[in-house]
């Protein structure tokens, strides 16, 4: 939904809402980057006739439930890209709750990905997170605050990366399934 207004998101959600045929496999998610400003035309405007924009990454959060919820999708993802390449994962600060002497960069803390997590499920929405995730630690922490998906790029764990160019290559063939179970088993 970035770029969108809050009431240009609802307005899209239901028109594609209402063209989609579904059924019960099929989900629509509304991804909110939890780093773009959202204004909030909803809001009351100031003297001068302009909206709030929303910057701080929780109240994108839960204003982006709101949205969701209200353009009849299913799901909210909450995406933490930025302007860095790679992604610092949304999640970071959950080793921090567990490892105090991590010092990853922050995006959410636990209490706040939980908060958020359980806000869009009283809402009935499911709930993803996306950025940066790799194995090592990642995994676990957003599955403790509940998260129904996470997304892991491809981008940063399956595929060489050129490290001083940025540029991506072919794709490497670790055994996904092992790194997976031995990161949840944390």
């Amino acid at each position: 939904m970035d770029t969108l207004t809050a009431s240009e998101a609802i307005a899209y959600m239901r028109a594609l809402s209402g063209h989609v045929l579904r059924n019960h496999k099929q989900i629509l998610s509304a991804a909110f980057n939890l780093n773009t400003p959202l204004v909030d035309d909803l809001a009351e405007a100031d003297a001068e006739g302009n909206y709030p924009v929303i910057t701080d990454n929780i109240e994108i959060g839960r204003r982006g439930i709101e949205l969701a919820a209200l353009g009849g999708f299913d799901k909210v993802t909450f995406d933490g890209a930025a302007d860095t390449y790679p992604s610092e994962c949304i999640a970071s600060p959950f080793i921090r709750y567990l490892n105090p002497s991590d010092t990853q960069v922050l995006q959410l803390c636990f209490e706040n990905a939980l908060e958020l997590i359980h806000l869009a499920h009283q809402a009935g929405l499911l709930t993803y997170m996306s950025a940066g995730f790799k194995f090592g630690g990642h995994i676990p922490q957003a599955v403790f605050a509940g998260t129904d998906g996470i997304g892991i790029g491809g981008a940063q764990i399956l595929r060489y990366m050129d490290h001083s160019t940025g540029h991506q290559g072919p794709c490497e063939s670790p055994s996904l399934s092992s790194e997976i179970v031995t990161d949840i088993r944390y």
